[in-house]
């Protein structure tokens, strides 16, 4: 059974075993060199009076420095680096405050068109996929096969979901 990580849980050993996990920089980020999430973002996952606590490294980082998280709140990085746990990156925010964080430095995978990293197509190709469904000819199988996407992303491009003007 898994619990989350508490504050009352943390002990002086935690602590030091905690740290010994951390690649430390003097003038960058302090990277976890434990276990990672598929995000990057490191976890860990200590045994408290036989049940395995579950917490975020930069959360127990941000705790064992500071103290505890107040409820409703998230530890963001000033960095973006979802590894690094070195305090003076991390601050308190709110969900919407985090969100606001990734949208206006590009980071969110809703990043409209070119400013998304992982972007595809252009605007041109858009507009072209958007012009060769309105003549009725092509379907939208066809036009991903044409433009190397797949069908449910041609879709979005023709609904406007993605690449609207």
């Amino acid at each position: 059974m898994t619990r989350k990580l508490e504050f009352s849980d943390l002990t002086p050993r935690l602590e030091a075993a905690f740290w010994s996990r951390v690649h430390v920089s003097v003038d960058g980020c302090w990277l976890w060199q434990g276990t990672r999430n598929p995000h990057g973002y490191g976890v860990y996952q200590p045994w408290i009076r036989g049940l395995q606590r579950l917490c975020g490294a930069h959360r127990l980082a941000f705790m064992l420095t500071y103290g505890p998280i107040p409820d409703g709140q998230c530890v963001c990085h000033t960095c973006d680096t979802p590894a690094c746990v070195r305090p003076g990156h991390l601050w308190l925010g709110t969900p919407a405050d985090n969100w606001d964080d990734m949208r206006q430095k590009g980071r969110h995978r809703g990043a409209p068109g070119t400013r998304n990293q992982g972007a595809k197509i252009d605007r041109h190709t858009a507009d072209m996929i958007r012009a060769d469904y309105a003549r009725g000819k092509l379907s939208q199988a066809v036009l991903g096969e044409i433009y190397g996407l797949s069908q449910p992303q041609i879709s979005v491009v023709i609904r406007r979901a993605a690449w609207s003007d």
